[in-house]
C-alpha cells in the first residue's frame, strides 16, 4: 500500500481530510521532538462552531 492511500485511509477513519491529518502529525512529531514552538497557535476544535446570538454576537453554549 502506499503511503498516500494509507494517510488517506487513517484520515478517514478519524473523520478529517489528508491535509488536516499531516499538519495533525507534523504537530504531534515537533511536540514529540520538542521543536513545537512556542507561538504555534493550537488546533481548532473539530466540528460545528457554537452558534451566536445575532443580537449581541455571543457564543450559545446551553
Amino acid at each position: 500500500m502506499r503511503p498516500g492511500t494509507a494517510l488517506a485511509r487513517w484520515a478517514a477513519d478519524d473523520l478529517r481530510r489528508a491535509n488536516a491529518q499531516i499538519g495533525f502529525l507534523l504537530r504531534r512529531a515537533l511536540t514529540d521532538a520538542g521543536r513545537m514552538p512556542g507561538a504555534a497557535a493550537r488546533l481548532p476544535r473539530r466540528g460545528r462552531p457554537p452558534e451566536q446570538s445575532p443580537e449581541t454576537g455571543d457564543t450559545d453554549t446551553d
